[in-house]
This record gives C-alpha cells, structure tokens and sequence, in this order.
C-alpha cells in the first residue's frame, strides 16, 4: 500500500487518525466539505481554524450562549419527524466538524459491561490510554473544588447505603486549566497543531471538497469523485463524516451491504437543574478558582445509564427560576438503546433520508427508571430549579451509533475489527457509527481509540 493516505472529515476523529499516520511517516491529505473558518472566527477571533467555540470570548463562561451558538452551526435532517424519525438528528459542516461544538466527556467503556470483541482486555486499556492522550483527557479541572468533594461524597454515601457499587468520580474530560484558571477545550486544531514541525507538515489540509462518492476498482478504492474533480493516487481511504455522513456516502458510492445504515442506536437524554441544598455549598464561594463539578456515575448491570453532574452547557429557559450560577448543578443523564436490525436509515425515502428507531418496552422502561434516579439524586442534593425540570432532547440529537457497525461477518456489519470495510483493502471507516453494541457513556473516546487501530493498520500496511 502506498505510504499516502486520504481523511475525509475532519473532526476529532478524522484529525486523529491524520495525526496518527503522520506519526508513522505517512503522507496525509485531510479534507473538509466546510469552510475553514467559523463566522464568529472570522469576525477577528486569534483561535486557529478548527478550534473549540467555547474558547470564544463571549461564550467561554456563559453555557447558554454556546448552547445556541451550537445550535447555529448544526443542520437538522427531518427536524419536523415523529420521535422515531429521529427529529433531532443533525450535522455539522465547517473545518473540526462536531469537534468545535462537542461537550469534550470521554469517560471509556467498561470490561464485562459494554466493550465488545473488537480488542482483548489489554488491548482496550492501552489503546484507550493512546485516545486520551491524542484528545488531552483529564480529570483535574475541579481540583481541590469545595462543591465537587461535597457532591461525590454525598452521592457515593447514598450509593454504598443502598447497598450499591455505584460512586461518584471525576469526569474525564478532553481539556485543560490555562495558567489564568480558565478552561481550554481541546478540538481538532489542537489534535493537529501541537505535533513536531515535521511531523506536522505531512499533513495537508484541504477545505470546500465534498466527496460525492469512491469510486470502486476490485477491492480498492482508486478514486474520490468530488463536486469538481476527483482525487487519485493514494494508498488508504479513511472516511470520517460522522454516523450519518460515512453511511450516506458508501450507500452513494454503491457499497450497500445488509448492515448499512442498519443496528442505528442512540442516547435518550434527559437533561435538568437542580437548586443545591445551601449546606452543599459552604465554602464554595471562597472557591471561585474552580470552574464548578465535573462528576459522572458509570453505568452498571443494575443501573445501566450514564449519570453526570456537572456545569455545562444549557439551553435558555425564559422561564426558569433565577438563580446564581453557583447555587446551581447541571444533571445528564445518557440511556442505552438496543440496537435492532429494523432500526434504520431509510436512504430511498420519497422526502430524502429517513430514519426509522422505535423504543423497545425494555429501552423505555430503562429511561424511565432513569427518570426515577434522577429524582432520588435530585432530593439528595438540593431540588429541581423551577422551570428546569427534567426533560429530554429531541430524539437523535444525542450520538447516533450503528450505522456503519464493527463486526466479524459482512452479513451483519459493515467494518471488521479494524475498521476495514468487507470486501476492501484500502477503504477504512472511523467514528461512532461502528459501535455495534448498545452502550451509555459519550463515545468519542471509544471512537478515537479504535480510530487508532485503523490508523496502524493502514501504516503497517504500508510499511511505516
């Protein structure tokens, strides 16, 4: 295989796999339907294209301004659909993808939980241990925060009373404390600017080229038909569009097994405020260095949802009860869906793409028993904030998974352990749509790290 590869898409994932392959000496071409620059960027912002729009000034410490701004750069497929057309299910397109806007929570799957046969225990910890790395994941940006002790310690009593495992912990989190205290978000402008100087001119960027389709030759891919062109001469093609994206574009390209667009899961949100109990907070006015808790509960057998507390961001409720922001704790709560074969993309809809994901009787009841923990956190803690009661995001708006599922077989997944598309040598996908598997937690760092494997997959190959 030629030691050139191509990366279509460019967000967290995309720029890690074009880090990884310039690492192993490989030339990488990165390229970009959006435009290189975000109109607030362009209005005199010093961030470097590709970079995290919560390091806006303006938007750094007020989550409901960047919750609209996100809300701006995304493009919703059928927002006007029933609850199982997914109307919440949307993209972005502009140079980091969803990487300017993700909320940066990278908490891994668990052994014996939710990880699947893709590697062996071993193999797991130590590519997850490479994706943190590559994103900046931490779990010290509430330090010695007076509020985030007092909230994991009065979880985690209620959870070991009850007879429980569950704890509270920090959540690991792709960004960093800047010297001034502020908080720096990591996006693919920093996947990609801090490599060595010849490390990172191996890597070219091309914005405004949208692949249409790949053109097949045998088992390879031998060229890119873009809106004006096409693209040749390269090893291994990496797409990394998103869940969506790298599905439509393999079904336009003609590469249409059973489990395109098949096994598509997503995460119910629920998301709300509570008002904290005034004991809670002694002492963490005085606190004023710390950004504010940011805290998880893992999923477990018996509990199988992701639980954060936190301040992050959140939408503008005119009718809310006004409250200082340090009197105030965010809760997100993440549900499991089972993914099922009957669960779909419908790419030949008479209106355009279509999606089709109906709510078992198990996965309801799992988020209504969610519901009912979020209560229980709720009365530990404080009580809900007037006017932010629980409520959950329009379905699909919360990481669609599945729809390019990782597995052995082509007859019911579309890449095998590597990422490799069946039935090709060259043509690899990365990103959360290969999660086969219903899973809880964010999974963008599930999605680097195996991006990782693709990534020296395609350099071994090569002989890099």
């Amino acid at each position: 295989m030629a030691r050139k590869a191509v990366v279509v898409g460019s967000g967290p994932v995309g720029a890690s796999v074009a880090r990884r392959l310039a690492e192993r000496g490989m030339s990488v071409l990165l390229i970009e339907a959006g435009a290189p620059t975000t109109p607030r960027q362009a209005r005199g912002s010093a961030s470097p294209p590709g970079s995290h729009l919560r390091n806006e000034p303006g938007l750094a410490d007020d989550p409901t301004a960047f919750f609209e701004a996100l809300l701006e750069r995304c493009r919703f497929f059928n927002p006007k659909a029933s609850a199982e057309g997914l109307p919440g299910a949307a993209e972005s397109r502009n140079f980091g993808g969803q990487g300017i806007l993700w909320t940066n929570n990278c908490p891994e799957l668990q052994a014996r939980l939710d990880r699947w046969d893709a590697l062996d225990d071993r193999g797991w910890e130590e590519r997850y241990a490479e994706a943190r790395a590559v994103l900046g994941v931490r779990t010290d940006l509430d330090a010695g925060g007076v509020l985030g002790r007092s909230v994991a310690e009065r979880l985690s009593a209620h959870f070991a009373a009850a007879g429980s495992t569950r704890r509270a912990a920090a959540l690991p989190t792709a960004a960093r404390r800047l010297p001034d205290g502020r908080v720096h978000w990591t996006a693919p402008a920093d996947i990609l600017d801090d490599l060595p100087p010849e490390v990172r001119s191996r890597i070219e960027i091309r914005t405004g080229l949208e692949v249409r389709r790949l053109e097949r030759r045998g088992r390879t891919v031998a060229a890119l038909v873009l809106g004006s062109g096409r693209l040749e001469d390269f090893g291994a093609v990496v797409i990394a569009c998103g869940a969506v994206g790298n599905a439509m574009l393999l079904h336009a390209s003609g590469i249409r097994p059973y489990a395109l667009g098949r096994w598509l899961h997503y995460h119910p949100l629920l998301f709300a405020q509570v008002m904290l109990d005034p004991a809670l907070c002694a002492g963490a006015d005085a606190d004023s260095a710390a950004p504010g808790p940011r805290l998880f509960v893992a999923p477990t057998a018996q509990a199988p949802w992701h639980s954060m507390f936190l301040r992050d961001i959140f939408p503008r409720l005119p009718d809310a009860e006004p409250a200082p922001s340090r009197r105030t704790l965010d809760f997100q709560f993440l549900a499991p869906v089972v993914p099922r074969a009957e669960h779909r993309i419908d790419f030949e809809a008479a209106a355009g793409l279509r999606f089709e994901v109906t709510l078992s009787e198990e996965d309801r009841a799992c988020v209504a028993a969610m519901r009912s923990d979020m209560d229980e956190c709720a009365q530990l803690l404080g009580r809900w904030r007037r006017g932010c009661e629980p409520q959950e995001n329009p379905p699909g708006f919360s990481h669609l998974m599945g729809t390019t599922r990782m597995g052995r077989s082509p007859e019911n997944s579309v890449v095998d352990p590597t990422g490799r598309v069946h039935g090709f040598d060259n043509l690899f996908v990365a990103g959360v749509g290969i999660v086969p598997v219903a899973i809880a937690v964010n999974p963008t760092l599930t999605a680097v790290a195996l991006a990782l494997v693709s990534a020296d997959a395609i350099a071994g190959a090569a002989g890099c």
